[in-house]
């Protein structure tokens, strides 16, 4: 409780002025508002200064760019490791009722705000107190990422006299940065067996890591079921089970469908007649690809994502699987960007691996990202890497800024891997 009061102290001494930052003109000083540089009127109380930090969370928009999603998850992580509390971070739909205690990051659907937004001008960013919520936020996804780094600037403990808000002719008058084009690609096999006390965790991870499209394998009908329940209100479905309906595991793929036009889809089984439920010789198991072309409702920014998992005994039969996976492919995805995601059953340099590297020309987005390759199969931990994110046919802005391993064994026996690209 004293630091949940210190805290609170600190951010009311900080908080009781607006912080509003960053005009546009370079060299002369920026004409200013009443509402860019008078502070917000707060009423401090006794209810607040003595809230319990626990009481807050973090809000952000569902459907935002990966910038302000990182955001968010940064400012929650420094948060709770500063003051010793959890403190969870949320989309803005996932909670019916708003909650008093909230900070809300970003453009969300909470009143407070739009009421900010109004006072920021074109290329302003910041951050005020209304009422008890604290709010941060940009004209941009780049800007609310910088109101991040200026809250969390100001609550560093530096002198209160330096805390200010700053108005135009205070700053470097600089325009906010131009926004990133962004996206978040996951795969990830989420272990078809044992799946008691695993459904919550993985729902929220992918919640908090927020990909614009991911792919599952082993994903059984209970999983599926589960999925979209807990994710539908922000994720859109493709996959049918490789047992034909919903039957047998899903190698499904989700896209966030508030952001995306969903221009084409299926689902191929890996054999000489994909679009009937069938195998290759010998394989144990039936196996299939999901596809979806994918439109960006903003930019127009189109991509294809494909999700497989390859047969587990024979590298001969992967690649056989391969094969007939390209050419059951429609022609929709020719030539445009693509996402390859699944769990290919082989390590770097095996025949499926090089298969579609050599001779499908794909590239590994984690060796252009520069990260290196870390096992993925947390159960048996050979050092092998199983799970892949390939790309291919990408644009000269194109650039893989991070590749992820998500490490957390509780989750599967395989672990969540994701990458960042600009584009």
């Amino acid at each position: 409780m004293k630091k949940a009061v210190r805290f609170l102290a600190l951010l009311f001494a900080v908080l009781m002025l607006a912080v509003s930052c960053y005009a546009d003109t370079p060299d002369t000083p920026a004409e200013t508002t009443p509402a860019e540089t008078t502070p917000a009127e707060v009423a401090p109380d006794d209810a607040m200064l003595s809230a319990d930090l626990s009481k807050y969370v973090v809000i952000r928009p569902a459907n935002t760019g990966t910038s302000v999603q990182a955001a968010a998850v940064r400012l929650k992580g420094i948060l709770s490791s500063r003051w010793g509390e959890t403190i969870k971070v949320f989309n803005d739909g996932d909670i019916p009722k708003p909650t008093e205690y909230e900070i809300l990051v970003g453009d969300t659907n909470r009143p407070e705000s739009a009421a900010f937004a109004k006072t920021l001008g074109g290329t302003h960013y910041g951050f005020t107190v209304i009422g008890r919520k604290v709010v941060i936020l940009g004209t941009s996804s780049a800007g609310t990422s910088k109101a991040v780094d200026m809250f969390l600037a100001a609550i560093e403990g530096k002198p209160t006299d330096k805390l200010a808000y700053l108005t135009a002719d205070e700053g470097k008058l600089e325009k906010e940065p131009e926004e990133p084009r962004t996206l978040r690609i996951m795969s990830f096999n989420v272990l078809c067996a044992n799946t008691s006390g695993r459904k919550d965790p993985v729902c929220n991870m992918i919640t908090e890591l927020s990909p614009d499209s991911f792919g599952v394998q082993e994903a059984t009908k209970s999983w599926m079921d589960t999925l979209k329940t807990k994710l539908g209100k922000e994720y859109g479905c493709v996959g049918l089970g490789r047992d034909g309906g919903s039957s047998g595991e899903h190698s499904a793929v989700f896209y966030k469908k508030e952001k995306y036009e969903l221009l084409d889809s299926g689902t191929k089984w890996l054999s000489s007649t994909p679009d009937k439920v069938s195998k290759v010789p010998n394989a144990e198991y039936r196996r299939i690809v999901s596809y979806v072309v994918l439109k960006n409702k903003q930019n127009g920014y189109t991509y294809v994502h494909i999700n497989t998992h390859l047969d587990h005994n024979s590298g001969a039969i992967r690649k056989q699987q391969l094969e007939y996976l390209f050419k059951a492919l429609p022609s929709s995805v020719n030539g445009l960007p693509t996402f390859f995601t699944g769990d290919f059953n082989g390590g770097i340099g095996s025949t499926g691996y090089n298969y579609v590297v050599n001779t499908q020309k794909f590239k590994n987005g984690a060796q252009l990202a520069k990260t290196g390759d870390k096992y993925t199969h947390a159960t048996y931990e050979t050092g092998d890497v199983l799970d892949y994110i390939f790309v291919k046919n990408m644009g000269a802005d194109f650039k893989v800024e991070g590749y992820h391993v998500y490490d957390s064994k509780k989750l599967s026996d395989h672990y969540p891997i994701y990458v960042d690209v600009t584009y």
